[in-house]
């Protein structure tokens, strides 16, 4: 794939270099593509400055196998810094998520999967009590949010590492090579025996309850 796509690495240099401030919550990710291209861009939240591209091919176009192979990079890289966050050779470890119902929700759940650990996404529009319950309840190690909604988190940390996804993907530290050791890591074999997420119960007759989703019935629904 990468060589019929041409991406940048190092985006906080690119800004350094057209004379832009770098502040990832005022930016977002938007992929403008057609059938006869493929172009990336980050667009400003309140437009004051141009779109700029970061990544760009005319050998892709707009399938759902090319964003497949997009999203598998995007998801590898994720789940390399992931599996740094917490302790080598441990996995099914679980990892919130608060993020909106967009491809930052499915980059991070799959991203937590392929680094061996327990999903358990979070809802936007939860009191901040309950969200600090789902996350001591469940024993997250790991919160990953964006910028718009990383203020909800802040209130209900302890000790947890927080991953907010704009500030990841500025970071100029992460390089394609990095994910090598991350790729094909679990086999079949573990993912048949391992839970996928951790869902909450609406919890209308008590404290909700979490209720544990085993990888091998998501593949069985998704066929």
């Amino acid at each position: 794939m990468e060589n019929r796509l041409r991406y940048c690495t190092n985006v906080s240099g690119l800004f350094t270099f057209l004379g832009f401030p770098l502040n990832p919550s005022e930016w977002h990710l938007f992929i403008d593509s057609s059938k006869r291209s493929f172009k990336p861009v980050l667009l400003h939240n309140g437009n004051k400055c141009p779109s700029i591209p970061i990544a760009h091919s005319v050998h892709l176009k707009e399938s759902y196998n090319n964003m497949e192979l997009i999203l598998e990079v995007v998801n590898n890289h994720l789940a390399y810094l992931i599996q740094n966050l917490l302790e080598k050779g441990i996995s099914q470890q679980r990892v919130a998520f608060l993020c909106p119902n967009d491809v930052s929700y499915i980059i991070t759940q799959w991203a937590t999967w392929i680094a061996g650990h327990i999903a358990v996404p979070l809802f936007p529009k939860h009191p901040t009590s309950q969200l600090e319950y789902y996350v001591r309840d469940s024993e997250s190690s790991i919160i990953v949010t964006t910028s718009t909604l990383a203020g909800k988190i802040k209130p209900i940390l302890s000790g947890q590492h927080v991953i907010v996804l704009e500030e990841y993907f500025f970071n100029e530290n992460m390089e394609s090579s990095d994910v090598d050791e991350t790729e094909g890591n679990y086999s079949e074999d573990f993912y048949a025996v391992s839970d996928a997420m951790i869902i909450y119960t609406s919890g209308t007759t008590g404290l909700p309850k979490g209720t544990h989703k085993p990888q091998f019935s998501l593949y069985f629904f998704s066929k």
